[in-house]
């Protein structure tokens, strides 16, 4: 088959992707008569790049969508054959513009950054495979633009997933998954989750399920996690489960990059550790086996630590730094920061975000601060730095955070939506 010009081929969808790599064939979607099909076009070498996804509807043609990456930016080109967005290598949506299938404008996007593609339906179900008893609706929507319905009277039999088009991740990085779910269901429950698929996609990880967290009206939930090893993509799914009755609603499912979630359990290269007054211990922890331990029997020092990996981030949007903390430094006047320096596409600094701890020293007691902020205009990406002055004796860090607000990205209190804590 893969050295043939013309395919015949019957793929079933249960659901699971089957992939085939042409090099400079010619396609004719005629060959593709029923069934939900899907496309995976390399270019060159198989580390390079891909030339992303399509699918026909049952019995239809065969529509290919195409995302081209290069070592600086990711450009989608949609139905009509024009480039729709491009993205930075960090996702952030450098130009986005949506036209019909004929190539007419109908509008500029919003700098408003998420890693899906039509996140809120207003482009219909462009990018978003439907389940059974799901349509797109606008009746009862966020910003009144269209959302994902769910819609049954009787009980289905089995699950109804709705899914969108895969991303391209990086393994052992962290992800936002946000979502506004409406739930009117009388049996069962519909929810919002995602998958974690190899290069060959083969299933290596599944999330957690994202439920209204107050039934019958809208409500936004999130949680944020670190892809496995192996995960070469990410598809983001909508599922009623089997049994449910009812309706439900689903808009503005976002997918954001650049979350820190730092328990300090692992051998934790990316700080550096273990070095001098620096060591991850397991004698006291706030949550998980380990935390961070500063430790000095000295004179009181200053030193400093650097988390050696770019976070990037989007500009608008409120973001959220926190951490706990066990203050048994010894020296007055001691003090730990954790310093966000932001940086510019280029690498140049942008701003300094600063949380500083000196609060309840020799109490022996955990206790969290955070701080809130909005990344300037021209930042990308934070670097983090962990600074301690004037400081003997010891102290603790442990569950270190950076997260997007899942209520401050926008202005959600208009639809009466209520934040369920992110998990």
């Amino acid at each position: 088959m893969l050295n043939s010009k013309s395919v015949t081929t019957n793929v079933a969808y249960s659901p699971k992707y089957e992939y085939y790599r042409w090099n400079d064939i010619e396609v004719d979607s005629a060959y593709f008569r029923t069934g939900l099909v899907q496309l995976g076009m390399y270019y060159g070498d198989n580390s390079r790049g891909m030339l992303y996804e399509g699918s026909s509807n049952y019995g239809g043609e065969t529509e290919l969508e195409i995302t081209y990456k290069d070592n600086r930016n990711m450009y989608h080109y949609d139905l009509s054959g024009k480039l729709s967005s491009i993205r930075t290598k960090s996702g952030h949506l450098v130009n986005g513009t949506v036209y019909d299938k004929n190539g007419n404008t109908l509008r500029k996007r919003s700098p408003y950054y998420t890693l899906l593609e039509n996140h809120d339906f207003r482009e219909g179900g462009g990018m978003w495979q439907l389940g059974s008893n799901m349509s797109i609706a606008s009746e009862n929507s966020v910003d009144g633009n269209g959302s994902l319905k769910f819609s049954s009277q009787t009980a289905i039999s089995s699950n109804s997933i709705a899914q969108a088009y895969s991303i391209s991740a990086a393994n052992m990085s962290d992800y936002v998954l946000t979502a506004n779910i409406l739930d009117n269901t009388s049996n069962g429950r519909v929810y919002v989750t995602w998958k974690e698929y190899n290069y060959y996609y083969g299933e290596v990880g599944s999330g957690i399920q994202l439920y209204s967290s107050e039934p019958g009206h809208w409500s936004r939930s999130s949680t944020s996690f670190r892809t496995s090893t192996m995960t070469e993509w990410i598809t983001v799914q909508i599922i009623a489960e089997a049994g449910t009755v009812g309706t439900a609603y689903v808009d503005f499912v976002d997918l954001h990059p650049g979350v820190v979630v730092e328990g300090f359990e692992g051998d934790n290269e990316r700080w550096g550790i273990p070095r001098a007054n620096l060591t991850t211990v397991s004698t006291k922890a706030k949550e998980g086996a380990k935390s961070l331990r500063f430790n000095n029997s000295g004179s009181p020092i200053t030193t400093s630590i650097s988390y050696n990996k770019k976070i990037p981030v989007n500009q608008g949007i409120e973001y959220n730094l926190s951490a706990w903390f066990l203050n048994d430094l010894s020296s007055d006047n001691a003090r730990l920061s954790i310093i966000l320096y932001g940086q510019s596409e280029e690498g140049n600094t942008t701003e300094s975000v600063q949380l500083n701890m000196s609060e309840l020293r020799g109490s022996g007691l955990w206790f969290n601060k955070d701080i809130s902020f909005v990344p300037k205009t021209t930042t990308r990406y934070y670097h983090i730095q962990l600074l301690y002055q004037n400081a003997a004796g010891s102290s603790y860090l442990d569950q270190l955070r950076l997260i997007p607000n899942p209520l401050a990205d926008r202005d959600w209190t208009h639809a009466g939506l209520k934040a369920s804590p992110v998990q």
